[in-house]
């Protein structure tokens, strides 16, 4: 068959043709550049030479052709989809971050803002008291004061003195009795007799 090919120049062409298409075919998996390379080199031999090859074989090379180039636009499509779908990936991961970021930064705006409240209200809870106390220990001090004057006046107190000296015993006594006070200064000699 090869040496009918060589003698006839549009089966010479479809042959190359049918070649390089199996040959794009086998190529799929190996190197896109190759079959691309391949397709450029077929368009160009077919642009030199016989103007219409057979029908037949020129329907099959526009077939391979036409499925050649549909895997390459879904190849292509595929690595866009997947390029996309990182983007995407990367993207959701970014905004929920920053979501949680957000989120964390209300929650602790807000955890400041209710210590601070807290810490508010104590120190007011606190100087009420205070004050509540002072006032209640001013008026214990007046009542005691006003008691201990009553007292005074009401009940008699002894308050004195005594001296020791060899001979004798020398005694100085103040009673207390209400608004009176009666002062009494002895000096009883020794021995001390009934």
């Amino acid at each position: 068959m090869h040496s009918q090919v060589q003698g006839n120049p549009s089966l010479e062409l479809c042959a190359k043709c049918v070649c390089v298409c199996v040959c794009v075919c086998v190529c799929v998996c190996v190197s896109v550049s190759a079959c691309v390379w391949m397709l450029t080199e077929v368009q160009g031999v077919r642009s030199q030479t016989v103007k219409k090859p057979p029908p037949d074989n020129h329907l099959k090379a526009v077939k391979i052709q036409a499925w050649w180039r549909g895997t390459l636009v879904r190849r292509t499509l595929l690595h866009a989809a997947l390029r996309a779908s990182i983007i995407q990936y990367w993207w959701k991961q970014k905004l929920a971050e920053l979501l949680e970021k957000r989120r964390r930064a209300a929650l602790e705006y807000y955890a400041r803002q209710n210590w601070a409240a807290v810490r508010l209200q104590s120190w007011v809870r606190m100087w009420r008291i205070h004050l509540r106390y002072c006032r209640l220990l001013n008026a214990a001090r007046i009542i005691q004061v006003y008691w201990r004057w009553h007292n005074c006046h009401t009940r008699g107190f002894f308050r004195g003195s005594y001296e020791i000296t060899a001979s004798q015993l020398r005694l100085e006594l103040e009673i207390f009795l209400g608004s009176q006070v009666c002062r009494i200064t002895d000096c009883i000699p020794f021995p001390i007799k009934n």
